[in-house]
């Protein structure tokens, strides 16, 4: 009954502003936005490791590509006894991308306070927010920077930007604007991370310096000097400490109270791409109260950290440059993105690989895991690729960038979930599916949004 009820529901939020283009169970109809209908993708299932070459041409035949004026004639053969048995998604370009400034850079997506807004960073030194509901308002804030932005963060209502012209900016999503600009380094801005309380920032620097910024007076508080090479990445890891790490193949723990070194963690041999902090009592096994640091390198190796003893605890052999990374706590488990085209997972407590992903066919540069763990994988050719990671298998596989997928990004927080991509060449997608029960096996089936 609940089942029946929720899915009139669905149908309900249908009945306005679309095309009627085929019977759905009995004589309600599904209705799909035209204008909106730039692509839509049926993948399909993929076998083991063992199948990969297999996997790799069906790519090519399996994978089914629609417009919105042949969607009517093409998508009969997904329905079955009025319901889906298989799966649909549909792709909403936000943006095409223009030469140049257009070349997005950095990305991050989240929903809480900022009403389902995406924020996007490019080479031309802007901040565009997307609206993730129709109809996709895209809003670009002024105030840019002069150069490149290297990185943007997100912090509920907070974004901060990072940037090739020295400076790293904070804007005030609710009001679309500026909220102040932080000077004082004497290079790029590789990174920046807003604290807890938000009372705090941190911003890493080609300088080879920290600094820490009283975000309630806009005023450098401190710099922390010690690496010898830029500080790629800085994160805090609780109200006592912070972290960084970066070309020195260094990572370093700094006391925010005393202002102070506290541990020096040497291990890698080629510059650390990524860092991830999970802190005591949030995964299922430390050997210390303080918790543990998930670095990976050009090395393509992760190591796992003891912030409290300043110790490695284990190093995991990835293979190939290891460009992105995911811990998860709550679910034991470490995901890792690399040039070897390969998606690895891994027991966050005991470091023990579970499952290698395999089916992309150039470096993995970007990922994100969804409260399900589901896992999506960004690839230097472009592809997509979502990953069952219970079952651990592809399940779809979504095309349609032109360059390397820089940043995927989900927003789960709505009542059925949508994935963000950004490609280099420019383009900003949206990919919004539906999770409803067939009457057959009652299986998880994707349909078209809204």
């Amino acid at each position: 009954v609940v089942e029946k009820l929720a899915y009139q529901m669905f149908l309900v939020r249908l009945s306005r502003g679309f095309i009627k283009n085929f019977m759905f169970r009995m004589s309600d109809l599904l209705e799909l936005p035209y204008e909106k209908c730039d692509e839509l993708l049926v993948p399909y299932e993929t076998g083991d490791d063992e199948e990969e070459e297999e996997e790799q041409t069906q790519t090519q035949t399996r994978t089914r590509k629609f417009t919105a004026s042949s969607l009517s004639r093409n998508m009969s053969h997904v329905l079955k006894d009025g319901y889906y048995e298989k799966d649909a998604m549909e792709v909403t370009t936000l943006t095409q991308g223009e030469q140049g400034e257009e070349s997005f850079v950095g990305c991050h997506s989240g929903s809480r306070i900022t009403n389902h807004v995406f924020a996007v960073g490019n080479q031309g030194g802007k901040v565009i927010l997307f609206s993730l509901i129709s109809p996709y308002t895209k809003t670009e804030l002024s105030g840019s920077h002069t150069a490149p932005i290297l990185h943007l963060g997100r912090k509920e209502n907070w974004i901060t930007t990072s940037s090739s012209d020295k400076t790293v900016k904070v804007w005030d999503v609710g009001t679309s604007s500026l909220a102040f600009t932080l000077e004082g380094h004497t290079d790029a801005v590789n990174w920046s991370d807003i604290s807890v309380e938000d009372r705090l920032l941190i911003s890493a620097s080609v300088d080879k310096s920290v600094r820490i910024w009283d975000l309630r007076m806009a005023s450098c508080l401190a710099s922390l000097v010690g690496h010898k090479d830029a500080v790629s990445v800085t994160k805090f890891h609780n109200p006592t400490y912070l972290l960084s790490a970066g070309e020195d193949a260094t990572v370093r723990v700094w006391d925010i109270r005393k202002l102070q070194p506290l541990h020096t963690l040497h291990g890698h041999t080629a510059p650390i791409l990524t860092l991830e902090s999970v802190r005591g009592g949030e995964a299922y096994t430390h050997s210390s109260t303080v918790g543990s640091v998930y670095t990976s390198s050009v090395d393509g190796s992760v190591r796992v950290w003891d912030v409290g003893l300043g110790s490695a605890k284990k190093v995991l052999t990835v293979g190939g440059s290891v460009g992105c990374m995911k811990v998860i706590p709550k679910k034991n488990l470490l995901v890792t993105g690399s040039s070897d085209s390969t998606v690895k997972m891994w027991k966050l407590d005991a470091g023990d690989q579970i499952k290698t992903l395999r089916g992309h066919r150039s470096a993995v540069c970007s990922l994100e895991v969804l409260e399900n763990e589901t896992i999506v994988s960004g690839g230097q050719n472009g592809e997509i690729r979502i990953w069952d990671g219970k079952k651990k298998k592809c399940v779809r596989v979504l095309q349609g960038h032109s360059g390397p997928v820089e940043c995927v990004g989900s927003n789960p927080n709505v009542y059925f979930p949508q994935i963000v991509s950004v490609g280099g060449a420019g383009e900003v997608r949206l990919w919004q599916y539906h999770q409803m029960p067939s009457e057959k096996g009652k299986k998880e089936a994707l349909l078209p949004f809204k």
